[in-house]
């Protein structure tokens, strides 16, 4: 019998059909995402009252009402979009990399 060798990622091993390629691609995403997300809490001010030209007085409504709504998004849209992953993920990854 052959035993076939475990890949690794530094102290990560990785599952049996993961490539380098694959770990490496699921890691720069998640980088992007959490900066991207964290970014965009950093810019939300500058936005608002630079280019929108929004009062002091009305930002923290509006942030507020941004916030719930991106929660809102995002409950209703996490188990339907989870459903589809498990059902084709190949075909979800390529709809949202294009749409």
């Amino acid at each position: 019998m052959d035993k076939q060798e475990n890949k690794r990622l530094g102290p990560i091993v990785l599952a049996p059909g993961v490539s380098h390629f694959n770990a490496f691609t699921f890691l720069y995403a998640g980088f992007i995402a959490i900066a991207m997300l964290a970014g965009m809490n950093f810019l939300q001010p500058y936005l608002l009252s630079t280019h929108l030209e929004l009062p002091n007085a009305d930002m923290g409504k509006v942030t507020g009402t941004l916030a719930i709504i991106t929660e809102i998004v995002t409950v209703i849209f996490i188990v339907p979009i989870g459903a589809l992953t498990d059902w084709n993920r190949r075909r979800s990854a390529a709809r949202g990399l294009f749409v």
